[in-house]
């Protein structure tokens, strides 16, 4: 099942528990409420779920299950018997898939119970990490294609990211389900499909033995560690002009342009007041500033330079938007060339910039 599938399928089934009377359901109405539980019960849930139908309707077979770890109980043996439980309408096919389940329930425990308890103590294998689970999970996915009857391929490379299961792990895990795709290789008995359905089953479990098996080691690659940008040491040879005495400004550092967003720059010499936009963040080299986005960014002539003080400097960028539209020369577009008659009037950061320049009106 696609994520997308898989959202879509969450946010309508997502809620309360589902109300199982015992009025007649519709197939639609009944994969709705069997997906509830497949997708919002626990472990602890499915085990209490299937004890408490079989101690209600099947009490001789309680103490066969009742110490069997709570990860082999499969999502759709407790789903059933819970749905029964809280009134559900039965009929053979239910009854049947759960007497079904339980029984190879049983059959496997006892299983991996003899097989530990036939190993040596110093042969105990590792634990292994959460495969059990994994199994768990992968098996819930599957009953759902055979109750629903669609079997979709799931995007099992991403549930291996995610989950990040090792090489060995999924040895195991193509292991168990091979024996799954053998049974259907084989003989087909039993089950109520068409060829064609059929044969999409088994298309999803040999997708699932053929994923798992090839899971490949991915090693990190090394990432050099990036040393501290030195902007001191990069506008050392940046020429401007520090102060201008007839203007009464001063010029803040060069080193505040890098990685800046937004530049106010004032030529003393050709009298172009320049609003500089970076695209990203601004970088110098040389005596030029680079990353300008020619779009936004925007140079004026200022016929009567003594107005920069109280028009530009010390303001937000809406002000200062609004004093450029006041001026009546050609706009043009800024070079980012910055020599001895630059003043470096002001700089913006990013969160620096309560307003960008697309809300305005050039």
């Amino acid at each position: 099942m696609s994520a997308a599938n898989r959202k879509t399928i969450e946010k309508i089934i997502y809620g309360d528990e589902p109300i199982c009377d015992a009025e007649a359901h519709s197939q639609s109405e009944f994969i709705t409420i069997l997906n509830w539980y497949n997708y919002n019960a626990s472990h602890d849930n499915l085990k209490d779920y299937t004890l408490e139908y079989v101690e209600a309707n099947l009490p001789d077979m309680l103490p066969s299950i009742t110490d069997i770890p709570k990860t082999l109980f499969k999502g759709t043996l407790g789903s059933l018997c819970r749905m029964l439980s809280r009134g559900y309408p039965n009929s053979e096919y239910i009854t049947g898939k759960i007497t079904t389940q339980l029984s190879e329930l049983i059959e496997y425990a006892g299983e991996r119970e003899q097989t530990k308890t036939s190993l040596p103590e110093r042969q105990k294998p590792k634990p292994k990490d959460n495969v059990d689970t994994y199994i768990d999970d992968i098996e819930i996915y599957v009953d759902n294609c055979v109750t629903t009857g669609n079997f979709v391929n799931k995007d099992w490379k991403k549930f291996i990211a995610e989950k990040k299961i090792k090489r060995a792990d999924g040895e195991i895990i193509s292991s168990y389900f091979n024996k799954l795709l053998t049974e259907l290789k084989e003989s087909n008995e039993g089950y109520t499909f068409d060829k064609k359905q059929f044969g999409k089953y088994v298309a999803v479990v040999q997708n699932i033995v053929d994923t798992f098996s090839g899971i490949s080691v991915v090693r990190a690659p090394r990432v050099r560690k990036e040393k501290p940008l030195d902007k001191d040491k990069l506008v050392k040879k940046v020429k401007y002009l520090p102060v201008s005495p007839e203007l009464s400004l001063t010029s803040v550092a060069p080193a505040d342009i890098i990685g800046a967003r937004i530049v106010l720059l004032y030529n003393t010499k050709n009298k172009k007041i320049q609003l500089v936009w970076g695209k990203e963040d601004l970088i110098i080299r040389g005596s030029t500033i680079f990353n300008i986005d020619p779009e936004i960014s925007m140079s004026k002539t200022v016929r009567k330079p003594y107005i920069i003080g109280h028009k530009f400097v010390g303001r937000d960028i809406p002000y200062i938007l609004g004093s450029f539209r006041s001026l009546t020369t050609t706009d043009s577009v800024p070079t980012g060339a910055i020599n001895e008659h630059t003043l470096i009037l002001q700089t913006w950061a990013v969160d620096k910039i309560k307003q960008g320049p697309t809300q305005f009106e050039f």
